[in-house]
């Protein structure tokens, strides 16, 4: 259960929005370095001017820089500059206040930030009043016009935001900061469409600037999941795969073994199989039984794992990796499709332990079987390999 999560995180990461698949990230991929060029502030503006399947379109440069208050305490954030696009991108409301706004991104406006929850719950104490108080962010003196509700941290793991104010039609190509570019696919468009069109936008691009851009090939992805799409990204999954088939056969051993000691169990309930099928009980009757005993002990194990797994999940990403290193759409909690795969194996292991003991002692003529408990209260016989077993 514990390395289908993880799997399952690798594999299948989504932002926590409705239609976040819609949510892409676009990238520069050289084809000469085999590494992506971040410096992307130049093509973005001629990004967000040509690309017309995907809307809100965005960018946002990562910092870490100190952030003081009226307190004069001080102590570094990790933040970003980003485009007013993400938020409404994203469609998350703020707990307080506002978010970004395309205006605040215009030059002469007052500087503005927007801090996270677990920033506004640490360093100001929840403060319901935090809208309106300035910090200084840096060199820059700032103003909190917002704050958002916990677990928020895009584009990655990010507690404070500034309004993105770089132009990049005016950087020379391949030059300043680096920059995650993200959008959403417009309406009725698809992430090949949106593929196509940045290919040929990437075509001309190459051709009107060989020099710098003979060898970038624009890339969209699913905004979450550009590592699992990518060539080690298809590697990785079939090791994920390989190794979650060997647990699959270790289960059956494990199965196979506690259905042996549960037809050496079965063995001395001879007399009331007997006497059930002299009842007319059918075997398919005497089979559903044995198979719900073992469902049973096969869920309070799943019950068992589940937890085991949950807390395992918890101390791993807390202890090992560290919350603040993590992407903020990585939690620990365990999703619907491991509880789905749990209760699956629930029905594997409970199929092996209860159907192929019931199989065997099942397999008897009941007047012979009578007859022989009668006389020797002993319906089963272990033959050399049960008893070797």
């Amino acid at each position: 259960t514990l390395y289908f999560e993880a799997v399952n995180k690798w594999q299948n990461p989504r932002l926590p929005i409705p239609d976040a698949d819609r949510v892409v990230s676009i990238r520069n991929w050289d084809v000469s370095a085999l590494a992506t060029e971040a410096r992307a502030l130049h093509d973005f503006a001629i990004w967000r001017e040509q690309v017309k399947t995907v809307d809100h379109l965005g960018a946002a440069i990562s910092f870490e820089r100190n952030l003081a208050t009226e307190d004069r305490r001080v102590e570094p954030v990790r933040g970003a500059e980003i485009s007013a696009s993400a938020f409404s991108m994203l469609g998350t409301r703020p707990l307080l206040g506002r978010t970004l706004t395309e205006r605040d991104e215009h030059p002469g406006e007052p500087p503005v930030v927007v801090i996270g929850h677990a920033l506004w719950k640490t360093r100001f104490d929840s403060d319901p009043a935090i809208v309106g108080r300035p910090v200084k962010l840096g060199t820059t003196a700032a103003t909190i016009v917002g704050v958002m509700p916990e677990g928020f941290g895009f584009p990655v793991n990010h507690r404070i935001w500034m309004p993105l104010r770089t132009d990049g039609s005016v950087i020379p190509p391949r030059t300043g900061p680096g920059v995650s570019v993200f959008g959403r696919l417009a309406p009725g468009r698809s992430i090949d469409d949106a593929r196509a069109e940045l290919a040929v936008i990437g075509a001309r691009m190459s051709s009107s600037d060989p020099k710098t851009h003979e060898h970038l090939k624009p890339r969209v992805t699913t905004y979450a999941k550009p590592l699992a799409e990518g060539g080690i990204g298809r590697m990785i999954r079939n090791v994920l795969y390989v190794v979650n088939g060997i647990f699959l056969m270790l289960l059956g051993v494990v199965s196979a073994n506690v259905a042996a000691l549960v037809f050496a169990r079965t063995a001395t309930r001879g007399w009331e199989i007997t006497v059930r099928a002299a009842l007319g009980a059918s075997r398919g009757r005497i089979m559903t039984q044995l198979f719900i005993e073992a469902l049973v002990l096969a869920g309070v194990a799943a019950v068992v794992g589940l937890v085991v797994a949950r807390i395992a999940l918890w101390w791993g990403l807390t202890m090992l990796v560290g919350t603040d290193a993590l992407p903020y759409w990585i939690n620990d909690s365990l999703s619907w499709r491991t509880v789905v795969y749990t209760a699956l194996l629930t029905l594997f292991g409970a199929a092996i332990v209860g159907i192929l003991p019931a199989l065997r002692v099942t397999r008897l003529n009941v007047q012979d079987a009578l007859r022989s408990e009668s006389a020797a209260r002993s319906g089963l016989k272990f033959g050399g390999f049960w008893t070797a077993v």
